[in-house]
């Protein structure tokens, strides 16, 4: 579960490339996004939400799917009995019932069917339950905030680290390979001096040689 929440909030938040007060913000707004009973119209809500404010759009995305086909009806009754307890409402429906009541909305909201949606409601349950979500949307989004800017600058700040790592070793291979280059130059252009010492001896010699040879005859 850790792996899971890891691999599919944490991680992808903070391996965007925006700035980390950006990316705080999109992810904030999308948890208290997810916390709405909004379900069918989540996405469209959090990318308007975020491209108002100039929060990002991704990072919002990413936190919506907090709230899943899964987690959706837990996180949803959880609303209910919040809004039942903010807004005096009284007793509030069992679960089973209002996990019917709600798989139905969420079937015909899935299939953009509004009138059927909203007609499988009622002010009794839909009222608490987005009380509840509003509530329970802000208290969770709160600290999501904090969380995420310090995750991202940190994130950040350690692929900087790993990046000047790489340009200083980078540079370095270059470094060398010019330092072996300028060798194997000063090799060459001593090898070429120690020929042309050679050639340079090597004339005379022949020449006295040929001198010598011309007074015998």
């Amino acid at each position: 579960m850790r792996r899971y929440i890891y691999r599919q909030f944490i991680q992808r938040v903070a391996q965007i490339n925006d700035t980390p007060e950006s990316i705080a913000l999109g992810a904030t707004l999308g948890m208290f996004i997810a916390m709405t009973p909004t379900v069918g119209i989540q996405m469209i809500l959090i990318v308007i939400l975020n491209t108002i404010v100039r929060a990002n759009r991704l990072a919002g995305v990413v936190m919506v799917y907090v709230s899943n086909p899964i987690t959706m009806i837990p996180i949803y009754w959880v609303d209910y009995i919040v809004g039942v307890k903010l807004v005096g409402q009284g007793e509030a429906l069992d679960r089973e019932h209002f996990t019917a009541v709600f798989e139905e909305f969420a079937d015909h909201a899935g299939k953009w069917d509004w009138l059927a949606a909203l007609s499988s409601l009622n002010t009794a349950v839909i009222v608490p339950t987005c009380v509840g979500g509003v509530f329970l949307g802000i208290l969770c989004a709160i600290p999501v905030y904090p969380f995420t800017l310090r995750l991202v600058r940190g994130h950040q700040r350690r692929k900087a680290h790993r990046q000047a790592l790489i340009a200083l070793r980078d540079a370095r291979r270059v470094e060398r390979a010019e330092a072996a280059a300028k060798e194997a130059a000063a090799r060459a252009d001593t090898a070429r001096d120690a020929a042309a010492s050679v050639d340079a001896t090597a004339e005379p010699e022949g020449d006295d040689s040929r001198g010598r040879a011309a007074e015998t005859d």
